[in-house]
């Protein structure tokens, strides 16, 4: 028992982080090391009442095959065996995926490798870090409170935009001082922190006050860069004109 302990313990560990592809296979998996449970429980009561029943009663009960102790085993191994080969597959999926991810990831460091002309074009991108910007509001307005934004993870057109690709828009309206830029700052961590659909998350944050980022050019320089930042491959298509134009591409009269 200790073992199959162990073993259930080793399951619920899953070390492919519920990928997608290989859950079903893992629910399956459940379902069996549950039944096999089942199984050996059910052995080991019916060992444990047989042993403290009287010594006649379970001479007559096994003359007549009133308990099966073979067709239990068999029951046990047959659950165990069922398990065991659906294991292997499942761990050989899980290392085949995780081979695959890997190789994936060294390709993408070996291939996007910036250059020092690639340091140069998003040094030049980049206006202002809106990561930077976001810390920055939190510590101006004394912190980001968890209660002034949990709200919105419950409301329907906020679960509708965030899980539905054909939602394209959620805006967020009120008057100066409402809370929205806060608001937002909440809604900017969840998606980071449940970022389970591997998507790119690229926020801005306008200020009238300052010049810097209180046009449209500084909009999408600010959100290209974070882009580029999350999938470096973007970059190249940055290069394409950076090559011809140089730091002109953001400044000039037709950025």
């Amino acid at each position: 028992m200790k073992w199959y302990w162990s073993l259930s313990n080793s399951l619920l560990k899953d070390p492919t982080n519920n990928i997608s592809e290989l859950s079903g296979m893992r629910a399956e998996l459940e379902i069996q090391i549950v039944d096999l449970y089942k199984a050996l429980l059910s052995y080991q009561i019916k060992s444990a009442c047989a042993y403290y029943r009287h010594r006649g009663l379970v001479f007559l009960r096994d003359m007549i095959r009133l308990d099966d102790w073979k067709a239990d085993l068999g029951a046990i191994r047959e659950a165990e065996n069922c398990f065991q080969n659906d294991d292997q597959t499942y761990n050989n999926h899980a290392q085949t995926y995780n081979n695959q991810q890997l190789a994936s990831d060294v390709k993408q460091l070996v291939s996007y490798a910036m250059s020092e002309k690639d340091q140069k074009c998003l040094e030049h991108l980049r206006l202002t870090d809106p990561r930077d910007d976001k810390v920055r509001i939190e510590q101006t307005k004394g912190g980001l409170l968890q209660d002034s934004y949990r709200w919105v993870l419950n409301n329907a057109d906020f679960q509708q935009w965030r899980d539905h690709l054909q939602h394209r828009l959620l805006w967020i309206k009120g008057d100066p001082g409402k809370g929205k830029t806060m608001l937002l700052c909440g809604i900017i961590n969840e998606l980071d922190q449940g970022n389970a659909r591997h998507c790119n998350v690229a926020y801005f944050f306008c200020q009238a006050t300052d010049s810097r980022i209180n046009n449209a050019t500084a909009i999408l320089r600010g959100l290209i860069y974070l882009l580029i930042d999350q999938q470096p491959s973007v970059l190249s298509h940055v290069r394409k004109e950076y090559d011809r134009a140089g730091e002109n591409l953001f400044k000039d009269a037709n950025t």
